[in-house]
């Protein structure tokens, strides 16, 4: 259904530039008002250059999402998901579900909790509940989430 394939820096920046946009697009606009093209793109530039493992989704042959993760250590090792998009045609077909299972799975191998977070206003926060992540914190603008296998 679908493969994870790693992201060139530079060939890939514009695709995933535009997933990020149509991504986000509606739950930016619920959640602030309005959608800011040029801020949307430095969040998208921030994030591009943060990612240490950046992955396309192949779907059925075509690209059709981004995943970014890192391992990070905060105050204790874990695998930290900074995104996972999917452009809209793809959505509502259980790929994220496929991809956050395989990200479980990793984390796990690793003895490492998984960690994420989610616009207030993103249906995704309900997908990673059903998946077992609990909330650990909220700001203003997110939700914190970790799953611990």
């Amino acid at each position: 259904m679908f493969r994870l394939r790693d992201a060139d820096f530079n060939g890939d920046r514009e695709f995933a530039r535009r997933v990020h946009h149509e991504a986000y697009r509606e739950v930016v606009m619920k959640q602030f008002g309005e959608w800011n093209e040029e801020l949307q793109d430095q969040f998208f530039e921030d994030g591009w250059s943060k990612g240490i493992i950046r992955q396309i989704v192949v779907i059925d042959g075509v690209d059709g999402g981004v995943v970014q993760r890192v391992i990070r250590e905060s105050r204790e090792d874990e695998l930290f998901l900074s995104e996972l998009q999917l452009l809209p045609q793809f959505q509502r077909r259980g790929i994220g579900s496929g991809i956050i299972r395989q990200l479980q799975s990793e984390a796990k191998s690793r003895g490492l909790p998984l960690r994420l977070q989610v616009l207030r206003d993103n249906q995704a926060q309900r997908l990673y509940e059903r998946l077992g992540f609990i909330v650990m914190g909220e700001t203003d603008t997110v939700v914190k989430m970790k799953w611990r296998g």
